[in-house]
């Protein structure tokens, strides 16, 4: 696992996360089932949460994966 590159999948995570948050924004704006819209905002947000977590912030001393807000 260590050849492969971290980068397509991370950026992959974070356009699934923004597109969700953009197209529940777009459902709000139509007036279309806006329960549902709400709920994809949120899943949206809990994904690109996810993303900061898990490739920009550091754990127990270990550098992070994606290195875009720390220098090395």
């Amino acid at each position: 696992m260590e050849h492969y590159s971290v980068y397509p999948v991370a950026l992959f995570e974070l356009f699934l996360g923004l597109s969700s948050i953009f197209c529940g924004i777009v459902g709000i704006w139509k007036r279309e089932k806006p329960l549902l819209s709400v709920f994809v905002i949120l899943f949206g947000v809990l994904i690109c949460c996810d993303f900061v977590f898990i490739y920009l912030l550091f754990e127990a001393g270990i550098p992070p994966a994606i290195p875009w807000l720390y220098s090395k």
